[in-house]
């Protein structure tokens, strides 16, 4: 296998950050484990762990879908919406992403084709606070527009396991 850049690390380290507090949320707030219709907000607390980290994201949104693009890699913590295949967070470059947007997806008996390009994108967000407008404006449901609390950083925790696949188990502390 190969060894994955000091950027790809990074990012992915961020990811998982991320996803943990994303799933933190989600259940307190009674989405799905799957994360279903959380990815505007996915998206905000990933485009946050990006930034703290130095890295420059952007949200993107195609129908169907927002996740974030970062340093020439798609990085999704919501993808698990689209049923099993898919890790708890993707960090992938273009050329593997392509792959996966001739695809269908069913969830709640809807037919979904993500699509993971910036070049097809609908709009593109520099920051949480344009996306949460943007969605305002278009009328998204209440639950689902980017809120206030989804951008603050995430608080300190400490690493339980170390997995190989794609997921750290955390623990705040």
């Amino acid at each position: 296998m190969a060894q994955q850049s000091k950027i790809a690390k990074k990012i992915r380290r961020c990811a998982y950050k991320a996803r943990a507090r994303a799933e933190v949320i989600a259940k307190a707030e009674g989405f799905d484990d799957d994360l279903f219709s959380f990815c505007a907000r996915g998206a905000t607390i990933l485009w946050k762990e990006l930034n703290n980290a130095g890295i420059e994201a952007k949200i993107i949104y195609n129908p169907g879908h927002i996740f974030c693009y970062a340093s020439g890699y798609y990085v999704d913590i919501t993808a698990t919406q689209f049923g099993e295949g898919f890790g708890k967070t993707m960090v992938r470059m273009e050329k593997s992403v392509e792959k996966l947007n001739t695809k269908q997806y069913m969830r709640h008996g809807k037919s979904l084709f993500p699509d993971w390009s910036i070049e097809n994108a609908w709009e593109t967000f520099s920051n949480p606070q344009s996306l949460q407008a943007w969605q305002q404006a278009n009328n998204f449901k209440p639950e689902n527009i980017v809120k206030m609390s989804d951008m603050v950083p995430t608080p300190k925790y400490h690493y339980i396991k170390n997995y190989p696949s794609d997921f750290i188990e955390v623990k705040y502390v």
